[in-house]
């Protein structure tokens, strides 16, 4: 896996505000049907084109057939592209291949502000969405007014 970069900003960790969002996908969301969140699959069917004898092709037929999420899905004889491929056809109104991350949000995203940057930095204190969204507006104004200024 690639490292990430970070520039290392030029003023202390205690200069900086770090802000964040965080939805734990255990606590903050349960698992719905395609039906229920509108899936666009679900709803009008969808296709995937493979390279013949591929793994990709191997995965497909898999899920396809129940082995990765436990849920089969009909599709339509493959056809061959005139590339060479081959185009699986899924009818509407089966669940797509993302059915089982499909979510829905049940409580709301916990909004965190703390002081200091990725190097060091307090404890994170919980603020509500609107003083969130105030304190990083007002950050960020503070940011180009000085920018401004030179």
């Amino acid at each position: 896996m690639r490292s990430l970069f970070r520039a290392t900003p030029n003023g202390p960790p205690g200069a900086y505000d770090t802000y964040g969002v965080r939805v734990p996908r255990a606590t903050h969301t349960i698992p719905v049907s395609c039906t229920s969140v509108g899936c666009e699959h679900y709803e009008n069917g969808w296709a995937c084109t493979v390279i013949p004898d591929s793994a990709e092709q191997k995965t497909l037929i898999d899920a396809a057939d129940g082995r990765i999420d436990g849920m089969r899905r009909q599709y339509l004889k493959p056809e061959r592209t005139p590339e060479g491929w081959l185009r699986y056809v899924f009818p509407a109104g089966q669940p797509c291949f993302a059915a089982s991350a499909h979510v829905e949000q049940i409580k709301p995203a916990t909004t965190l502000i703390q002081r200091g940057d990725w190097r060091r930095h307090e404890r994170p204190s919980i603020v509500s969405v609107p003083e969130w969204t105030d304190r990083l507006g007002e950050n960020q104004q503070r940011i180009i007014d000085r920018q401004s200024r030179g």
